[in-house]
């Protein structure tokens, strides 16, 4: 197998394991506290990262010094912020809704980076945003399955504040591109797992500490060891030897793959009006990055 055809390979391993964290997700925050377990998740998914850091012939002589406000700013966004809204929001609404609301993030980013990187939006583009919000509207207002209707909008509103935070994440990265991305998302899953810590204390205040069964242990393992630690290398290591551009088209499959997981392994039902918006929200992303010849 050539270094392109591998690259693919880890290109769909990282999409199947990404899409696969919706359903996991949903099955677990229903019987374990959300914040609880995004701590274990993120506390193993870094000793994981120190261990193949630690592994690495060559490392990358990077100073936290230099990066720590950038680090900080991602780990807060990228890890604390977005998983605490990405848990609370599958608590409450399906699995399905919450990973076609996900479709919004490649527009999500196109507004903030037009913001703040002064990045100039062409008509067209203005057209996708607002076919691509549209859509997220859609999702958002339909009834989850398993969920009231009061649950399910309040799931739907906590995905979207969580696809923002993805979107502050990735407009913040996009400054730092030449640092490390191994040593760079170490230090974010580090401190990203401190700052959740006092989420954890204020969740389990005067609780007893639940009692976690193998079967949540291991979603745990999973979650830790594939779509946070492995997943990113993966896509990382793809990325030299694939365009980011051809990636993209890939990852912007991810919502519609989790979409189908939620309803092949959880038996989740999704709405007409929610197939409705994960199209306008896929027609809004390629109306974005589509180019003339």
């Amino acid at each position: 197998m050539n270094a392109k055809n591998r690259s693919l390979l880890k290109l769909f391993l990282a999409l199947l394991t990404w899409s696969s964290s919706y359903a996991i997700t949903r099955s677990v925050v229903t019987e374990m506290p959300p914040v609880l377990f995004a701590f274990f998740r993120f506390g193993l998914a870094w000793g994981i990262l120190v261990i193949i850091y630690y592994s690495k012939k060559e490392r990358p002589k990077e100073s936290i010094r230099r990066q720590w406000s950038a680090v900080l700013t991602l780990a807060l966004t990228g890890v604390t912020l977005y998983y605490l809204f990405f848990n609370f929001s599958l608590q409450r609404t399906s699995a399905g809704a919450g990973a076609l609301i996900q479709g919004f993030i490649p527009v999500s980013t196109a507004i903030l980076a037009a913001i703040f990187l002064k990045e100039h939006l062409k008509p067209r583009q203005v057209l996708a945003i607002l076919v691509a919000v549209g859509g997220v509207v859609l999702i958002g207002f339909s009834n989850a399955a398993g969920a009231s209707t009061e649950n399910s909008f309040i799931g739907n509103a906590l995905m979207v504040a969580a696809v923002l935070c993805w979107a502050v994440y990735t407009v913040v990265s996009k400054k730092y591109e030449a640092v490390d991305p191994l040593w760079l998302i170490t230090w974010m899953a580090g401190i990203g797992t401190l700052l959740l810590i006092p989420a954890v204390v204020y969740e389990q205040w005067r609780q007893p500490f639940p009692a976690i069964t193998w079967s949540q242990w291991a979603a745990i393992g999973y979650m830790a060891l594939f779509p946070s630690a492995l997943g990113y290398l993966w896509y990382n290591s793809a990325l030299k030897y694939i365009p980011a551009s051809q990636a993209g088209v890939w990852i912007n499959l991810d919502p519609v793959l989790g979409a189908v997981i939620a309803v092949v392994f959880l038996g989740e039902q999704v709405h007409p009006w929610q197939i409705v918006g994960a199209l306008l929200t896929l027609a809004g992303v390629w109306l974005y990055m589509y180019k003339n010849r």
